[in-house]
């Protein structure tokens, strides 16, 4: 049994650094084949002479041969460097660190929702199999599914925030609001910032979830001990 669970230990691990390098590969690849030039928002801003458009490509090592670019952006993404942002001029990953706690916030939130109400709703949709509440459920959650979430996310964020104005149509925070109000009342506003997208985001990943839940709850509903009970 030890034996066993150490070899597919072994053999995820390699599948995992598999992955991994593969994803490195085609990351740098397709920003390397993608149109356009890193540099060309900066020239589109503001006049940038030659000598300087020169200067910031051996800046940031544009001007290398791709191979030794490869193996620098290796030995960066491996270290936890991810080199500095063109576009706004700091660390790629103190750009991260600031935009993680709002990322977790909502992917923690959306995942509540996919593992409480997703599998209860596929369960309800299994033990209702064939019914009309079936049949509803699939079709509501495949046209959710279907729906673009950039798409769904602007005509919320215009229905809901700016026509009727029930909830901020952006941002994480009310800026206007008083840096010595309580506790709960930021926490207030964060939740109400915090709605459209995780409603946006919940309504095109729940179907998934229910899809998954029912195909396992049939299964399950099959078996002799299940029937016994």
């Amino acid at each position: 049994m030890a034996r066993g669970l150490s070899g597919w230990l072994f053999a995820r691990g390699v599948q995992a650094v598999a992955t991994l390098a593969v994803v490195l590969v085609l990351l740098f690849v397709l920003m390397r084949v993608a149109p356009g030039d890193p540099l060309g928002r900066l020239a589109s801003d503001r006049p940038v002479t030659p000598a300087e458009i020169a200067a910031l490509r051996a800046r940031y090592g544009l001007d290398r041969p791709l191979v030794e670019q490869f193996v620098t952006y290796v030995r960066g993404a491996v270290r936890g460097d991810f080199g500095t942002s063109i576009e706004y001029g700091r660390p790629v990953g103190a750009l991260i660190a600031e935009r993680l706690p709002a990322t977790l916030l909502l992917g923690g939130v959306v995942l509540l929702v996919n593992f409480t109400v997703g599998l209860w709703l596929g369960a309800v949709q299994a033990m209702h199999r064939g019914t009309r509440l079936d049949r509803w459920l699939t079709a509501v959650s495949l046209a959710g599914h279907a729906l673009p979430s950039f798409w769904l996310g602007l005509v919320l964020a215009w229905l809901v925030g700016v026509r009727w104005r029930w909830l901020p149509a952006a941002g994480m925070e009310d800026p206007l609001l008083d840096p010595t109000a309580g506790v709960l009342a930021h926490a207030a506003d964060v939740l109400a910032h915090l709605v459209l997208p995780a409603v946006t985001l919940c309504i095109v990943s729940l179907a998934a979830t229910m899809r998954y839940q029912r195909r396992a709850m049939i299964e399950v509903l099959r078996f002799p001990y299940i029937a016994t009970a």
